[in-house]
């Protein structure tokens, strides 16, 4: 398929980012979350906990390959996948050097192809790997039956080695990947939720229910902030965001958790008075 076609078939990133995930999903294996950690896709497989971020452009340029590279001034410290690639609808003659760059730099460049089974002949062929659903399983780094990392060969990755993996939500976000201006489920969004659930349950939380979920108060409970004070250390839901319409999936499996938790500590009371 010519290079005019693959675009056409792809016009947005959304557009890529549904198909691999798409494939990702159809391989087995992995855990998708959308726009998590600074990446349009970071895919995780299951069986060992390793990391691909993925970029997902139009067009591959110099500017995608400033987006999937660490900072310059990435330390010891710093969070990142262990695999790192971005997604193009096609490679062209133009920037064969791109391509060729990335994979030197332990960057995968990955094409839709409409070709099953087999490997593109245009330029690029070389560092390209398909993300179709059979050329995705084929060129898996791990050993499907034991689920070892395969270190070396033709199907291996370059690792990264991050001295910390990229941190993810306690819940898989339910956001559509590669468009503009993403919702992101971070870690502090989980705990705004677990805020939210606790004033639904409650009618009110404090400065220290609000520190337990991993947030600071201060934003919450402040004379400027986003609740409303009860008194005697009670504050309730005031100007606070809408978060749990943002994320209604992981909101309700916040507020789940939570009714199991006051479920759970209701019954360990009326046990523990029951002579």
């Amino acid at each position: 398929m010519k290079a005019a076609e693959m675009k056409a078939q792809f016009p947005t990133e959304a557009a890529l980012c549904t198909r691999l995930i798409d494939c990702l999903t159809a391989a087995g294996g992995w855990e998708i979350y959308p726009e998590t950690a600074g990446f349009d896709i970071l895919a995780v497989w299951k069986a060992t906990g390793h990391q691909l971020g993925i970029e997902a452009k139009l067009q591959l340029n110099a500017k995608v390959a400033d987006q999937i590279l660490p900072a310059h001034w990435s330390n010891a410290d710093q969070r990142g996948p262990d695999f790192r690639a971005v997604l193009v609808p096609c490679t062209t003659a133009a920037n064969y050097g791109i391509a060729r760059m990335l994979d030197a730099l332990g960057v995968q460049v990955l094409v839709p192809d409409s070709c099953i089974g087999r490997w593109k002949t245009e330029p690029g062929q070389q560092v390209q790997r398909e993300v179709h659903r059979h050329g995705l399983h084929q060129a898996a780094p791990w050993d499907r039956a034991s689920g070892d990392l395969r270190e070396w060969g033709p199907t291996a990755w370059f690792d990264w080695n991050p001295t910390k993996r990229c941190e993810l939500p306690e819940f898989v976000p339910e956001v559509p990947a590669g468009v503009p201006a993403p919702l992101q489920l971070t870690p502090w969004k989980v705990g705004a939720l677990k805020v939210l659930a606790d004033l639904e349950l409650d009618g009110f939380t404090t400065a220290k229910g609000v520190r337990a979920h991993g947030v600071d108060p201060r934003r919450f409970c402040a004379t400027d902030g986003w609740l409303k004070q009860l008194g005697g250390g009670k504050w309730a839901r005031g100007t606070l965001p809408a978060f749990e319409d943002q994320h209604p999936e992981a909101y309700a499996q916040v507020l789940a958790q939570a009714r199991a938790a006051r479920a759970a500590e209701d019954a360990k009371k009326t046990q523990e008075q029951t002579p």
